[in-house]
């Protein structure tokens, strides 16, 4: 029992350290930049530097919880390299069809185990 009675008085007595708010924080993979969605309206998206974003929290988004995603500016890059991959890859695989069933084979890395099932 007086184990019990010391541990709930150390307990009490213990310093309490202010609860820190844990805010999950949309950064960019590519650039870095963070999602600011304080201000006007949550519509509107504004993305700031590490600096920008410490200066007007009050807090390092380094204690923060990063969620990773894309801004804006990254996202068109990133889907206009998508867009540039999948036309090549189309474009080869046409071409590499059309020549399979033009010669009936797949030309000078033709194996013996694909034969010319492919020209059929």
């Amino acid at each position: 029992m007086a184990v019990e009675t010391l541990i709930a008085q150390i307990t009490h007595e213990a310093p309490s350290y202010p609860k820190r708010e844990t805010s999950l924080v949309p950064v960019c993979c590519i650039c870095g930049l963070l999602r600011d969605e304080t201000g006007p309206s949550l519509d509107d998206e504004r993305w700031v530097t590490q600096r920008t974003y410490r200066k007007t929290h009050g807090a390092d988004p380094v204690d923060c919880l990063l969620t990773h995603t894309y801004c804006p500016d990254c996202f068109t890059q990133v889907m206009d390299g998508i867009e540039r991959y999948v036309g090549l890859w189309r474009r080869c695989s046409i071409a590499l069809r059309s020549s399979v069933f033009r010669n009936g084979s797949f030309g000078p890395c033709q194996t013996e185990s694909f034969g010319n099932s492919f020209a059929d």
